[in-house]
């Protein structure tokens, strides 16, 4: 029964009101938008591949004209061939949440997404967040002394389980190491906070997470969630079950501490806490609570002043990388590109033309990622338009378009939202 294989419910919220699957699915009307904005489709131009293809094999799924059993092997190709960026939601006119609809197949088809050896490690940090840390940080401590380098010189990595390990390596800083809080002050304010760092920032971009913390103590009195996990990986990669789990963890914790504001540095954590409440729609207790502690997540957007002066020049000019799992709310992305536009005026590169574009979420460790093309790609976009700084909205971004810009386009830097905001404030001496 499909009713077993399909939640009858999307469990995020869905750009077009409706948050039936069937109805979801129905409101595509294979108009041909999307095709215009799918990475996936520009790089292979097959129907199947493209979101109305997407849309009208879950359709026929859903109204028993296809077999799941028939067809699960050709889903899960195509599922598996979505980069959940949700561009094509974005230029649907009836925004159909197409990604959110992949999930659903995914999580149907049991479909194993990442590698299994960063599937295990990634799940510790669900399980086991501390165990994560220790491991990782023995992990990385071998990777600083060269084994890592060693095994990619004897060929080991080039087994197809062990692929992901080369990606990692690559854009993985060269002395990767944790964000701790010594030496930080405290604010003067009196109001509360607390900073949930994304994991890129906890445990390879300590400056981003020094930079946040930073730009958040001009308000708050801001106390920092490590070794905390926000539920997104279990909801993109793992299950349902351990999702709720780890979100019900969050919960308790921002209860416990008396329901303060939630910063995030990440744009993915953002909107998945802002959505996290749909998981427990069965559960009315456990929703009021999840509903709580998403009308008080932050972005670090949300902490800039209201009158925008820029305290540090940055070569010009800028444009906005928009790499976001499940497609950016429309008025998050304005809100963004009219805050570079006060900053930078006509130094700000806007969307009239298209948009250099990254996969998020990590699709670029998945084995049917073509890193190459999207970099490329994107690189080019930016050459075009002679790009010097990209700034981009979450750690990871940051890391893979760091990369491609060293080996590509080496005169452009990448910068976080969040050292652009903190460089608004005056210095006080």
């Amino acid at each position: 029964m499909l009713k077993k294989q399909f939640s009858s419910r999307l469990l995020t919220n869905p750009s077009s009101g409706l948050d039936n699957l069937y109805d979801t699915v129905c409101a595509c009307t294979r108009c041909g938008a999307c095709q215009q904005v799918c990475p996936r489709y520009q790089e292979t131009p097959l129907e199947t591949v493209s979101p109305r293809g997407q849309n009208q094999l879950l359709r026929a799924l859903l109204e028993r004209k296809l077999k799941l059993t028939d067809a699960a092997d050709a889903l899960a190709d195509n599922a598996l061939s979505c980069t959940l960026c949700g561009q094509c939601t974005l230029a649907c006119a009836g925004k159909v949440p197409t990604a959110q609809h992949v999930v659903e197949v995914r999580r149907a088809l049991q479909v194993r997404t990442l590698p299994c050896l960063l599937h295990a490690l990634l799940n510790l940090r669900s399980t086991s967040p501390r165990f994560f840390a220790f491991l990782l940080h023995g992990i990385l401590w071998l990777r600083r002394i060269g084994l890592v380098a060693l095994l990619r010189g004897c060929g080991i990595t080039r087994l197809p389980f062990l692929q992901w390990v080369n990606y990692a390596d690559t854009i993985l800083p060269k002395r990767a190491r944790f964000f701790t809080m010594s030496g930080k002050q405290k604010a003067t304010s009196k109001k509360k906070l607390v900073y949930l760092p994304s994991l890129e920032a906890q445990y390879f971009l300590p400056q981003l997470a020094e930079t946040t913390l930073q730009l958040a103590l001009h308000h708050y009195d801001c106390r920092v969630w490590l070794h905390m996990p926000c539920g997104l990986f279990d909801y993109l990669y793992g299950d349902l079950h351990q999702c709720r789990h780890t979100v019900k963890r969050l919960i308790s914790r921002h209860q416990q501490e008396q329901l303060p504001p939630v910063l995030t540095d990440s744009i993915d954590v953002f909107r998945f806490l802002q959505q996290m409440p749909r998981l427990f729609a069965r559960y009315p207790r456990w929703q009021k609570k999840a509903q709580q502690l998403a009308e008080r997540v932050l972005f670090v957007t949300d902490l800039l002043p209201k009158k925008l002066i820029l305290q540090k020049d940055f070569p010009l000019p800028v444009t906005l990388l928009n790499s976001t799992i499940l497609a950016q709310n429309p008025d998050e992305r304005k809100n963004t590109e009219t805050i570079l536009t006060t900053l930078f005026k006509q130094n700000f590169i806007n969307c009239n033309q298209p948009q250099p574009f990254l996969p998020a979420g990590g699709y670029c460790f998945t084995p049917q990622a073509d890193v190459k093309f999207f970099g490329k790609e994107a690189v080019e976009r930016l050459a075009a338009a002679q790009t010097k700084t990209v700034v981009v909205l979450s750690g990871l971004a940051q890391l893979e378009i760091e990369t491609h810009l060293r080996q590509l386009y080496p005169c452009a830097q990448a910068l976080h939202i969040a050292e652009i905001g903190e460089a608004t404030y005056a210095r006080l001496h």
